[in-house]
């Protein structure tokens, strides 16, 4: 597993992506961390606050063969890097409730405590390599500027956290799950709902691009990653792919 730190960087995702540019043989599970994140990207454009050197701001390498899976989707690979983070994280806050909000973000106690931003690079339909960004809040402390509640292991666990070494346990969390993937893609799609933040709690408040607002009940995300509500007025179904709908703050 190869190590690559930076005291700053525009984006750990970027880095990786030029890094393989230049070396198209860069080995998988190489993890690239920096103490300073300047143009650090959320999905869909949305940027990652973070204070230089008190979180986890990485991106490792992967190279699954999805051929080796014929019954697993791109989206399992979201599934695997949420559930590495909540796994780590679960065993650092073993009395806090650490779910998974669709579709990769953490919370912890309903506070957002980490977020994930995959990209793949595809030759034709067949898969390449993914890089996997991920941030954590570990030792922060302060987040006024956040425009949704949010955490840190040290605000929940009340104790400073070594990044490096929760960086390696997340790597090692997320290939262990990658290595099992040919059997196991079903199973993992089973503990992403166990954890997945309200699903089957009626009433929830949504809201679509356009202005509409309902109450409803989060079902199931679908194979392909969409997310699966009821509208608890009409009792009808429709599946959502990501920035279609909006979890709304009450």
């Amino acid at each position: 597993m190869n190590l690559i730190h930076l005291p700053s960087t525009r984006s750990t995702n970027t880095y990786l992506k030029e890094l393989l540019e230049k070396d198209p043989s860069t080995e998988a599970y190489t993890i690239v961390s920096t103490d300073e994140q300047t143009g650090g990207r959320g999905q869909k454009g949305n940027t990652w606050e973070s204070k230089p050197g008190q979180n986890l701001t990485i991106s490792i390498l992967l190279r699954p063969d999805m051929n080796a899976a014929p019954k697993a989707r791109n989206f399992d690979l979201n599934i695997i890097a949420s559930l590495a983070v909540r796994d780590v994280l679960a065993e650092h806050l073993t009395r806090s409730k650490v779910e998974v909000k669709w579709p990769n973000d953490i919370l912890v106690n309903h506070k957002k405590v980490a977020g994930i931003l995959i990209e793949n690079e595809f030759e034709g339909s067949e898969l390449t390599y993914s890089i996997v960004g991920i941030g954590v809040n570990i030792n922060q402390e302060d987040f006024e500027d956040y425009p949704l509640p949010a955490t840190s292991l040290k605000l929940e666990g009340g104790t400073d956290r070594d990044i490096v070494s929760i960086s390696k346990e997340i790597a090692h969390a997320m290939r262990a799950m990658i290595t099992k993937l040919p059997a196991s893609a079903e199973g993992y799609r089973d503990r992403y709902h166990r954890y997945l933040y309200r699903a089957n709690e009626p009433d929830q408040p949504f809201s679509l691009p356009g202005g509409t607002h309902f109450r409803g009940t989060l079902l199931y995300v679908e194979p392909d990653g969409k997310l699966v509500v009821r509208d608890d007025l009409t009792n009808q179904k429709k599946s959502y792919a990501f920035k279609e709908i909006k979890f709304e703050q009450e």
